[in-house]
């Protein structure tokens, strides 16, 4: 198979550039889909609209209609609105925040619509291009929810975008629990009133305890205080503080009961204070078998490009449907790194093998196999 022409690539390159150029925190995705509504009508896109959730939906016909395969990008990045969005290019890379994450899985979405549109390919099932809300951080993926509960299990799969990890087969979507522990006590004098209980330092006490707990090895499963917060002034004894703790394991049977123990540690913990723990996230679990088609076929479409396929576990919008039994793989489009930091970046030389690899590989999903031919074996003649 060959790659696509050099023309769509360098759209590809510029589209990723303009849209991260558009601020797009997560539930501020509006300015953002409203670009990628109108170039999905620009570009040909059917039944193009945006949902309550903000989702951006369009559609390629298909010669059936039949059991629509559903391929999405997420909308919304990690940085807050007054992120310095300046981008460096080198000779093959481009850096800049959420370049890769998922500015060019965004593109990617757009590419492969104008690839279809300009070659006048008619698939056999209908493909849905979707631009999605709510993935990252405390979106808690409410975005493809909404995408699911719109599809529900008609699609044959749901393909996942990512910029960043060409090579990469998300199969097993990680089990995901999010809280946040919040502080509070009555404050006072750093001198005056010292040995009046402190938040920060109840707080500390809470977290080391949490830290030093045993984490389940059996499946792989994590933990991470991502952020903390609290007090008043240097000389006060902290009134509030609060922070947020991200769970993450292979087992939602493991999860649970390290979520269980965490709380446990927590409510048993004597700190004269008043502690009040709300779940700010929660993301299903679910896997898919290393033998299914799906997985098969997307393994096929990377080795036709050579391209080694890694299969690998991660929280991406794949674990809605997975939950729910439906098959989902979440790929990428190229190498890069530095996710989620101001300095993420992407390659640009493999970016033409992997966008040819998503589009062979929505071409191999429409081979249906033969029927076997009937045979006269064990038939006795006459």
């Amino acid at each position: 198979m060959k790659q696509i022409q050099e023309s769509f690539v360098q759209y590809a390159i510029e589209q990723c550039k303009i849209v991260q150029q558009i601020p797009s925190p997560t539930f501020q995705e509006e300015v953002l889909a409203k670009y990628i509504f109108d170039n999905f009508e620009r570009l040909g896109g059917l039944d193009t609209a945006i949902d309550s959730s903000g989702n951006v939906y369009t559609k390629i016909q298909g010669i059936k209609g039949t059991q629509p395969v559903v391929i999405s990008a997420h909308l919304d990045t990690v940085h807050p609105l007054n992120t310095d969005l300046q981008i460096t290019e080198k000779e093959n890379q481009i850096c800049g925040p959420s370049i890769g994450d998922n500015s060019l899985g965004l593109a990617g979405l757009l590419t492969i619509l104008k690839y279809f549109c300009e070659q006048e390919i008619k698939p056999a099932q209908d493909i849905w291009l979707v631009a999605n809300t709510a993935e990252e951080g405390l979106g808690n993926l409410e975005g493809m929810k909404a995408v699911v509960g719109r599809f529900k299990k008609k699609p044959s799969a749901y393909i996942i975008l990512e910029g960043i990890g060409i090579g990469n087969i998300t199969i097993r979507g990680l089990s995901v629990k999010r809280y946040r522990f919040h502080f509070e006590g009555p404050g006072g004098h750093s001198w005056s009133d010292f040995g009046s209980p402190s938040a920060i330092h109840g707080m500390v006490r809470v977290m080391n305890k949490i830290l030093n707990l045993p984490v389940p090895n059996i499946c792989k499963t994590s933990l991470n205080i991502g952020k903390i917060s609290g007090g008043k002034s240097i000389n006060s004894i902290a009134p509030w503080a609060e922070f947020e703790l991200d769970l993450r394991s292979e087992s939602t049977a493991d999860l649970q009961q390290f979520a269980e123990l965490i709380l446990t540690t927590v409510k048993t913990e004597e700190t004269n204070l008043s502690i009040t723990v709300e779940s700010i996230g929660d993301r299903p679990g679910g896997f898919i078998k290393e033998n299914h088609p799906l997985v098969y076929k997307a393994v096929a479409a990377y080795k036709v490009y050579e391209i080694q396929a890694t299969l690998t576990s991660g929280s991406t919008d794949a674990n809605i449907p997975l939950s729910m039994g439906i098959p989902a793989i979440c790929i990428g489009l190229t190498e890069g790194g530095h996710s989620h930091s101001t300095n993420e970046y992407i390659n640009l030389s493999p970016l033409a093998k992997g966008i040819s690899a998503v589009i062979h590989l929505l071409n191999l999903l429409w081979v249906r196999p033969k029927p076997a031919r009937r045979t006269t074996v064990g038939r006795k003649r006459s």
